[in-house]
């Protein structure tokens, strides 16, 4: 069962999201709409992931679900943002469980509720 809804902004091919806890707004055909990837994240529960903006300010002024990781790491290359994903994925998620929004930077993650 889905966990993670992966907003067109971020990688589609980064191997640690290939399993069935990931969701693709692409591949849904939503990935245009972020009220549609709202309103779909919030009725399976899901945790959006995403480099948008738009999902760190709505969950500022909303009660999850949905969760939102925003990822605020500039452009990357796929091998170091891989590389970066590889040294941060577990921390944002475990992050996730207890804050409504995490920030992840380059340099830190912080949650906020």
């Amino acid at each position: 069962m889905a966990k993670f809804l992966v907003d067109a902004n971020l990688l589609q091919t980064y191997n640690l999201w290939q399993d069935s806890d990931f969701l693709y707004a692409v591949q849904l055909n939503i990935e245009r709409n972020d009220q549609a990837i709202w309103t779909f994240s919030s009725e399976r529960n899901l945790t959006i992931l995403s480099r948008d903006m738009d999902f760190a300010n709505r969950i500022l002024h909303f009660t999850p679900p949905p969760k939102v990781i925003h990822f605020r790491i500039g452009n990357m290359r796929y091998p170091t943002f891989r590389a970066f994903m590889n040294a941060n994925w577990q921390k944002s998620t475990f992050y996730s469980l207890n804050y409504k929004l995490v920030l992840v930077y380059p340099d830190a993650i912080e949650g906020i509720n």
